[in-house]
């Protein structure tokens, strides 16, 4: 039924996510690849829309206790299937390019290799990263059930503490796959993989190369923070993806003064905007290049300013105007996350963004010994350790070669920028550090080991593909990076699926039960577990249900109640009651992973296999690139 299940999910993915922005975008005169990524952008926004609309007037309809109809969510994907139909002889036109057919390949196989990972990973661990894997699944259910408006999300956030895009378009799938953890994982997974789209589009501008898509794949396979981020159920990634191709479509617009284009470009911010709050330091930074630098020399600039205005401010609006009428304006600005951690910090604002722009680029957790990562298994410290090195640190985030090696590219192009001021590369000189300081500015708490995970995602995706370009100008590069593709697979994340994929199966315990004491349960000290009490707290949700009822039940033989004795029992068992409308008691009272149907070992052993083989592909492409040309041809003969 899974496998059902899955496979359903992926089909309505493939075609979903593709051919209802295709059927609006293919008449324009766009390359290629352009057209590919930007019906992806357009297919999600409408998918949104569509799905945005259904939970709305469902909502409207029944005052507050809302159900969708089955047959809602089959309706818009049967008119994504006509559209497709319809533009069928340009889907086939657009798969014949050689460009296409090679980003397709390599998109698939980083699919393989993201549920490879996946298959790996039974508990979401790493630093003091907790539940926001499940938060965001909770909010996939909200939209998809859907739950009353009053219904407090995981740990108890308001929904209007995140933008609702990408859960709302996972609700769409879920509803029609079934409302399984495992199959979000896919979908999720899945949408995150699309940011692969744009930094193979972007590639070429960045480093002035030919687009080479094995070298990118094999970056992306082995760089930690990637990986981390598309295996891991939160919408960062999915906001980088429209964040590239906002810069692509900016800097294409602006070179050809095309206003389609640069129109795409403000569409695409305002939906990254609406998948994760992230994207606002960069729709700062386009909007103020536009109105400071391009504006002034385009024709017609107030009726391409007010197209922009209103398809920008219409899109905003369905969330914003939303969250206004149903939660009104103090918990609509004041939930987000950034504003509430601000609050609480006493550090002035100044003296916190010096202080979170120097510990972004110095490897602090290498130095240091803190609480944080405390545990008895030493393979857990190491990993804890590299994991908030590649997690949060600017440099080490584009790897332990690719970080020294961006460094000293990017000291170069200042040097001589002189040399050759050509208008995008002034920008990129620009932009690269507002982006940065902006993007920690945005970041409401003080964090001694960095914060480059929480905004900064798209600009560590367009290094990596900047590195991926210059892979296929230099040999010695090429080389050099390759060697730290191992070195970032092996220890950042190979280790980190291996911990991860630790559960209470055959052997010793890695998850202690909690005790129960008389009429109380008492939790494990926080370091006196194999691993940290953050991983520890992850296992309990994953369980969360099924252990309340164990810990009842095992009570009520000794004479114990101990829902009426113990406050933190009674919260847990009521949880699922009053914030999950009973989906852990439908679903035996955990979260099940995609992990805990695969053995282990078979999955490390063919993700070892892949990665052996897109080294070895990529390292042909960089080192030998005219041998594999020789190679093509004689396979097309």
């Amino acid at each position: 039924m899974l496998i059902v299940q899955i496979g359903l999910a992926l089909a309505l993915l493939a075609v979903c996510c593709f051919t209802p922005g295709f059927f609006f975008v293919r008449r324009l005169r766009w390359s290629p690849l352009e057209k590919l990524c930007g019906s992806a952008a357009l297919s999600l926004i409408l998918l949104y829309l569509a799905a945005w609309g259904i939970y709305c007037f469902s909502m409207a309809r029944s005052g507050g206790a809302a159900r969708i109809h089955p047959l809602a969510f089959a309706l818009v994907s049967s008119v994504c299937v006509g559209l497709g139909v319809a533009a069928f002889r340009d889907i086939v036109r657009l798969l014949r390019w050689p460009a296409v057919t090679r980003l397709l390949k390599g998109l698939l196989f980083l699919l393989a290799w993201t549920f490879c990972v996946l298959a790996m990973i039974r508990v979401y661990s790493g630093g003091g990263w907790f539940g926001d894997w499940l938060e965001y699944f909770h909010r996939s259910l909200f939209f998809m059930t859907p739950f009353p408006t009053d219904t407090p999300i995981v740990g108890y956030w308001k929904l209007s503490a995140r933008p609702p895009m990408m859960n709302v378009v996972a609700g769409f799938f879920l509803g029609q796959a079934g409302d399984r953890f495992e199959v979000f994982q896919v979908v999720f997974s899945s949408l995150n993989l699309l940011v692969f789209l744009p930094a193979a589009l972007i590639m070429p501008a960045l480093a002035g190369s030919r687009r080479r898509v094995l070298p990118l794949t094999a970056l992306f396979a082995a760089n930690p923070m990637l990986v981390q981020n598309i295996t891991y159920t939160w919408t960062k990634a999915l906001t980088a993806f429209f964040v590239i191709l906002a810069f692509w479509f900016y800097l294409a617009g602006w070179r050809k003064r095309d206003s389609v284009r640069i129109t795409a470009a403000f569409v695409c911010l305002a939906a990254g905007m609406l998948v994760h709050y992230s994207a606002g330091p960069y729709i700062a930074l386009l909007v103020g290049h536009f109105l400071v630098v391009v504006i002034r020399k385009r024709p017609g600039r107030l009726r391409e300013v007010g197209v922009i205005a209103a398809l920008c401010g219409g899109l905003l609006a369905t969330w914003f105007g939303w969250s206004l009428a149903a939660y009104g304006i103090q918990q609509t600005v004041a939930s987000n996350s950034s504003i509430t951690m601000g609050r609480a910090e006493p550090t002035p604002i100044a003296l916190r963004l010096a202080l979170n722009l120097a510990d972004s680029m110095v490897p602090r957790i290498l130095f240091v010994d803190v609480d944080l990562i405390r545990q008895t298994l030493p393979a857990g410290r190491v990993r804890d350790r590299l994991f908030l090195l590649y997690q949060v640190n600017l440099p080490a985030g584009l790897g332990v070669i690719g970080g020294p090696m961006a460094v000293w590219l990017a000291v170069d192009a200042i040097r001589r920028w002189r040399q050759k001021q050509r208008p995008e590369r002034m920008f990129w000189l620009v932009t690269t550090p507002l982006g940065v300081i902006l993007g920690l500015v945005v970041a409401g708490e003080r964090d001694i080991f960095g914060l480059t995970h929480l905004t900064l995602l798209p600009l560590k995706t367009i290094g990596i593909a900047w590195l991926a370009g210059w892979m296929t100008r230099h040999r010695i590069a090429a080389m050099l990076l390759l060697a730290g593709c191992a070195i970032d697979f092996t220890l950042g994340v190979f280790l980190h699926a291996h911990i991860q994929s630790m559960e209470n199966n055959a052997g010793p315990a890695v998850f202690r039960m909690p005790d129960r004491v008389g009429d109380r349960i008492m939790y494990p000290e926080p370091g006196t577990e194999p691993l940290t009490h953050h991983t520890w707290s992850n296992w309990v949700l994953k369980h969360q249900r099924a252990l309340v009822e164990q810990w009842i039940s095992e009570a009520r033989s000794a004479g114990v109640n101990l829902l009426a004795s113990d406050r933190r029992v009674r919260i847990l068992y009521d949880e699922d009651e009053f914030m999950w409308h009973g989906w852990f008691s439908r679903h035996q009272g955990r979260a099940q992973y995609l992990g805990d149907h695969v053995p282990t070992r078979a999955a490390a052993a063919v993700l070892w296999i892949m990665f052996v083989s897109i080294i070895a592909g990529a390292a042909t492409a960089c080192l030998y690139p005219g041998r594999r040309r020789q190679l093509s041809a004689e396979g097309l003969r």
